[in-house]
């Protein structure tokens, strides 16, 4: 029930301002709250990154085009998510999401200001309020199930089953079970964008904001230029169909870029960014949830890492982690993690403050992690030579000590110990990994994978054997089963995840249609479970379909067979 809350959040968010006018008791936003609640719940769907130099650059850029595009609004954060399609987002309240598919772009300064800067004005200009009914899921999916299921469905109440005498679960709660999957509605409604006219205004006042902070205008032109060669060099991003033609985009942000002047002189955006961190901070009493609290100093910090605050935030976070990791006896902690915390954040420190007491705090810390690990070394080898470990013993080993002479010993033992639990992609890339080091256990991991192959059911990890390896005897058997698995692999995302990771490859038409006859597997399936008024499991197959096949013809099906769910009302009483 908690991702239905967040769900229902975002709902709110069609009847509400978007950048509505602050109160006189909370200087944040009305639709903050909401927005950090979704927020959370992207951030946990597809996973953060916490590069620290990435970071560092993103928020540099970003805060020095929020200045100049709404200075009088210092509620932005920005955050780089794990997804391969090259995209960025902005939800309400200003949360702007750039995706790592689109940093793989290599961006340029002036280019990564003119993304930011169109996702900004996303906001500022209350897009979400705008958006076409017909062509956003916010309205299709939100309306349709959240509205047409919630308020029109009848519900039959959570009677007894007359035959098994258990209770029976009532139809408007079994529904809404189904639609509380975020998944189905993330991946759409962030990935779909808006109409044509408010991606073009949103390209020109990102021109605008990001050539008053410095940045060339030419920046968007390049930009989109890149996406769009990435875009047709790459298929299955189809999802774009939804956006303004990138050609005409290029060509109007070229023409648009010589009437606008960069800044020789933009102002320092110090300033607007204490606001935005003293912002964060100010609405930490207010609320509950740890987790919100956790991600609000995560803003805070990203914010400003600078000054005594920033120090303050960073001790916050260091203290959490030890406080997590000494909980447990020392043979169970992860030091390799605390040592690359207190490196991360020493060097991160000494870019801003040198001199900053906190970096002899954290080397204290860090010399105190790595006499604690040498006490337990022995320990482990103990364990390792009467092989009495586990697989988290192994993969802390290799965690804590990874210049031990022993390591390649015990990566071995962890990928046998995950061929053993079925984890075979895990397993192929450590016997890769002893491969390249051409150690005496390299002949032990090519003996492994030749026996592995025939089982291999990842694409990927097949596809790396096949492709990536320089050793003929492992490159033809894989190639072979790559061969047959490519029209016999029996999930979605596992095509999606191949196809997401190699773009363009060889076997992309064979695996493109084996996910085509998937996904309408899935829809007819989908459909039966609907007829029989098995709303959950009907569901459950539709977001797969979303989640792992946006861009498949049969999407589209599905899209419209989410409309269907409106008149459940008239056929359940």
């Amino acid at each position: 029930m908690k991702r239905l809350t967040g769900l229902l959040c975002i709902f709110c968010l069609i009847w509400f301002p978007i950048c509505g006018a602050t109160t006189q008791k909370d200087s944040a936003p009305k639709d903050f709250e909401k927005g950090l609640k979704i927020a959370l719940e992207a951030t946990s769907e597809l996973g953060l990154v916490e590069d620290p130099e990435k970071l560092r650059r993103l928020n540099d850029i970003a805060y020095r085009v929020g200045n100049r595009a709404v200075p009088e609004a210092p509620n932005f954060s920005f955050r780089i998510v794990k997804m391969e399609e090259p995209n960025a987002f902005a939800l309400p309240g200003g949360f702007v999401f750039v995706t790592t598919g689109m940093l793989d772009l290599d961006l340029t300064d002036d280019e990564l200001a003119a993304l930011l800067g169109h996702e900004i004005i996303h906001v500022k200009n209350e897009h979400f309020r705008r958006m076409s009914k017909r062509q956003t899921l916010m309205n299709l999916l939100y309306q349709a199930l959240i509205v047409g299921i919630a308020v029109g469905l009848k519900d039959n109440g959570s009677n007894y089953d007359p035959l098994t005498g258990y209770p029976q679960q009532s139809r408007k709660s079994e529904v809404l079970q189904g639609v509380a999957g975020f998944g189905l509605v993330f991946q759409e409604l962030l990935l779909r964008g808006f109409g044509r006219e408010l991606e073009l205004e949103a390209d020109e006042g990102g021109m605008r904001a990001s050539a008053g902070a410095g940045f060339s205008p030419q920046g968007a032109s390049q930009l989109f230029e890149k996406m769009r060669r990435r875009i047709y060099e790459a298929p299955g991003y189809g999802y774009w169909r939804t956006h303004p033609y990138l050609e005409d985009r290029v060509a109007s942000s070229r023409v648009l870029a010589a009437s606008i002047d960069i800044s020789r002189n933009p102002p320092d955006a110090v300033e607007y960014r204490e606001k935005t961190q003293k912002m964060f901070l100010d609405y930490l009493p207010r609320e509950k949830d740890e987790a919100a609290k956790k991600e609000l100093r995560r803003m805070a910090l990203a914010a400003l890492p600078k000054g005594k605050t920033g120090q303050e935030l960073r001790s916050w976070f260091i203290q959490e982690a030890e406080t997590q990791e000494n909980k447990q006896e020392m043979f169970f902690r992860d030091y390799g993690k605390l040592t690359k915390l207190y490196e991360t954040s020493i060097t991160e420190i000494r870019q801003d403050d040198p001199e900053a007491p906190l970096i002899k705090k954290l080397q204290e810390s860090l010399e105190k992690a790595k006499k604690e690990k040498e006490e337990i070394l022995p320990l482990y080898d103990g364990v390792i030579a009467k092989r009495s470990f586990d697989t988290q013993t192994l993969e802390r080993f290799i965690s804590n000590f990874p210049d031990n002479p022993r390591l390649p010993e015990v990566q071995f033992l962890l990928a046998e110990n995950y061929r053993i639990l079925n984890k075979n992609p895990d397993a192929v890339e450590l016997h890769l990994k002893l491969l390249e080091k051409d150690t005496e256990l390299s002949g032990k991991s090519r003996e492994r994978l030749l026996q592995l192959i025939p089982r291999l059911e990842d694409l990927s990890a097949c596809y790396r054997l096949a492709t990536l390896t320089k050793d003929p005897a492992i490159q033809a058997p894989a190639s072979e089963r790559m061969k047959a698995l490519v029209s016999s692999f029996k999930s979605l995302q596992n095509g999606h995840d191949f196809r997401r990771a190699y773009p363009g490859n060889s076997f992309d038409k064979p695996v493109l249609d084996q996910m085509n006859q998937l996904a309408r597997n899935a829809l007819n399936q989908g459909k039966l479970y609907q007829a029989v008024g098995e709303y959950q499991k009907a569901l459950d197959q539709y977001s797969m379909i979303l989640r792992y096949g946006p861009d498949l013809p049969v999407a589209d099906q599905v899209r419209d067979t989410l409309i269907d769910f409106q008149e459940l009302n008239s056929t359940s009483s």
